[in-house]
Parts: structure tokens; sequence; C-alpha cells
């Protein structure tokens, strides 16, 4: 039953937060990686405009690692995402260190 409740919740909160996407014409996405409360690698990519963070999502990495290969993997899918509701990505944001090449 928990599950099927967090499911809608889940299901609930996305629905908002495309409709608040949608209100946006332009947006800047930005990506910032860290670590869990386990220590495990997880990314974070924000949809930013009109003085609005909004949370596309949230990615535990796992066992794969946190490349820059990978993070543009996953930062050109939130982007497809957020151009298929009719909003435009101007720019792109990140702080990874210059270490983190392909």
């Amino acid at each position: 039953m928990s599950s099927r409740y967090l499911d809608e919740m889940y299901l609930d909160l996305k629905s908002k937060v495309e409709l608040q996407l949608k209100a946006l014409k332009y947006v800047a996405i930005a990506i910032d990686s860290s670590h869990d409360e386990s220590g495990e690698p997880v990314s974070h990519i924000v949809a930013l405009g009109n003085g609005r963070a909004l949370l596309l999502e949230e990615i535990n990495h796992g066992t794969e690692k946190t490349t820059a290969e990978n993070l543009c993997n996953l930062v050109s899918l939130c982007v497809d995402k957020v151009q298929l509701l009719g909003v435009h990505v101007m720019g792109f944001i990140t702080d990874n260190e210059n270490t983190m090449r392909q």
C-alpha cells in the first residue's frame, strides 16, 4: 500500500513540476554531484528560470562512474524532456572539476 501511495505522490509532484516548467519560456540546466548518506554518488539536475529552481532528476549512480561523458548523457536526456514541454534551454551550468575528462 505504501508503495502505491508513494507512486501516486511522485506522479502528482512530477505533474506539478511539469506545469511550473511549462510556464517558463527559457531555462538553464544545472547539475551538481555529491554523495548520499550511504556514500553513493548522486547527481541532481535542476532547471533554473525566472527566479525558480525546479528539480528535474536525482540520479543515484550506483556502480556507474560519474564521468563527464556519463553526466553529459544524463543532462542530454533532461534537456530533451524539457524541450518536449516547449521550454527553451539557453545554457548549462556545472561545477565539476577539470579532472573529470572522458
